[in-house]
């Protein structure tokens, strides 16, 4: 047949892309009757050769090509002939079972014809609408290109049938009847309530009911005489104490069972709060659980203070654990003894400082050690300030420029020498030791098991930044940085002034 012959090479009447063909056939919303579309006549001959040979109108996007002999048809159409007949309409040459493809390239041609919409000529049926008012028909005169038309019917005719959007609300329309009048008027559109103060959001079928319950609606007093008008939700003590109001035996009866009801309330309401508040109390015991299981060491992150001990500060003759708050002396004869190190001996002090230097804006600092073990036969414990630039072996804090310490064996205190002086008893196993400085007078002191042992008889030298040190030759020892209250009653020494 001619009419299905016709020359596709002319690019200007196909459009290349597939993507209005896949909207259409994937679109549920709108049914664009192609039987039934009106064509612009312009162009008889090319309408003739876009049209199906059965049905005479140009085919649409379902359209489908016969394989053996390439003639197109609608596919509807197509399938009513097949029903009957198994050879094509045109040549009468039989059709072999899957013997047709889908065809694109005519129905994206004939996606560019002009085709009047489909509601150009709408019926006056005179139906009349949820308002007991008759419906007001409109004629769409909207002329444009086949593959526009989905578009303008979903989002532009004024004479297609919708749904009224509102949630609940079944009526069905013109889109110009829904979107002009009946929304303005339908009982499920969502409203405000005026009532100053109330602000809910409701029907408006039941917008009169809300009305006649809301608590912030003002309502005048009942009580002849009375002119005062107040919200609804206050009204009710204002009639108890209104000078106005009949006091007789059903107002007593009336405020004898209000009185019981706000009883009950309250005790209601009472019993609410005591389940919030236990469920905010375990919420804190949750949440200070949680808190526990944080390292306190993290701190030092945000508030550049010492909050652990330094593992890339310490002498390899120490293992740190517990977050690092615990130091160990390792035996020579256990993870150290093939390191090379020549100075390093079972029997010489290992040293560790702190993750951060003492803040000098924060005026004290204060932290302590316990002695979790020690040799009895010639443990040496050190605690105390260092610099930086100390020794990590051999030098135990107080031995050098600008370090502090106070030592286990004897007792005595290390200002910047090797010889010692007078100052303190001695410590071991199971005692707790601390040192503290404040930083404005320069002045330094220790403790022993919560006692303190006095300020030092010289002032710190603080030019350089002062870590807090440990030094030991064997034992373990654990550090308090503040992650558990200190044995010494530092808030108290604290509230002291300076010049004690």
């Amino acid at each position: 047949m001619e009419s299905l012959g016709v020359d596709l090479s002319h690019n200007s009447l196909i459009s290349n892309s597939k993507d209005n063909i896949s909207e259409i056939d994937n679109d549920s919303e709108v049914d664009i009757p192609y039987t039934e579309l009106d064509y612009i006549n312009d162009n008889p001959e090319l309408i003739q050769q876009l049209s199906c040979p059965l049905c005479k109108l140009p085919v649409g996007p379902d359209a489908l090509r016969i394989t053996t002999c390439g003639h197109v048809f609608c596919r509807d159409h197509l399938y009513r002939w097949l029903e009957e007949k198994e050879i094509c309409p045109i040549d009468h040459k039989p059709i072999v079972a899957d013997g047709f493809t889908k065809e694109y390239l005519i129905p994206q041609a004939a996606d560019l014809l002009k085709v009047r919409c489909p509601y150009s000529n709408c019926i006056d049926d005179s139906e009349i609408n949820d308002n007991n008012n008759k419906k007001i028909i409109v004629n769409c005169n909207w002329v444009g290109v086949r593959n526009e038309l989905i578009n303008h019917l979903k989002h532009e005719c004024l004479s297609y049938e919708i749904s009224c959007p509102n949630n609940n609300c079944t009526y069905k329309a013109q889109r110009n009847e829904i979107l002009n009048y009946h929304q303005k008027e339908c009982p499920w559109r969502s409203v405000v309530c005026s009532n100053k103060g109330c602000n809910a959001k409701i029907y408006a079928k039941d917008l009169e009911m809300h009305d006649n319950d809301c608590p912030l609606k003002i309502i005048k007093c009942p009580n002849n005489g009375c002119n005062i008008s107040i919200v609804r939700h206050e009204m009710q003590d204002h009639i108890w104490k209104c000078q106005y109001v009949k006091k007789d035996l059903n107002w007593l009866i009336q405020k004898c069972d209000y009185l019981q009801d706000l009883n009950i309330f309250q005790k209601k309401l009472i019993h609410e709060l005591e389940e919030i508040t236990k469920i905010q109390k375990e919420k804190i015991k949750f949440i200070q659980k949680k808190s526990e299981s944080i390292p306190f060491y993290n701190l030092g992150w945000c508030l550049k203070m010492p909050t652990a001990l330094n593992p890339k500060d310490k002498s390899k003759l120490l293992s740190l654990s517990n977050f690092n708050l615990r130091a160990k002396y390792i035996n020579n004869n256990e993870e150290i003894m093939n390191d090379s190190d020549e100075n390093i001996n079972s029997s010489i002090p290992a040293l560790i400082r702190s993750n951060y230097p003492i803040n000098k804006k924060y005026g004290l600092y204060y932290f302590e050690i316990e002695i979790l073990s020690v040799d009895t036969s010639n443990t040496v414990i050190g605690i105390g300030l260092t610099i930086k630039d100390n020794d990590l072996y051999m030098k135990m804090p107080g031995w050098t420029p600008n370090t502090y310490g106070y030592h286990s064996d004897n007792g005595q205190l290390y200002i910047e020498s090797g010889s010692g002086i007078s100052y303190g008893p001695t410590f071991t196993s199971g005692d707790i030791v601390g040192c503290g400085i404040h930083t404005f007078n320069k002045t330094l002191f220790f403790t022993k098991n919560g006692k303190n042992l006095g300020n030092i008889p010289k002032q710190v030298t603080i030019t350089e930044d002062l870590y807090p040190t440990i030094s030991i030759n064997s034992g373990e020892i654990e550090a308090n940085f503040g992650q558990k209250p200190f044995i010494f009653d530092i808030d108290n020494y604290f509230s002291i002034p300076y010049d004690h």
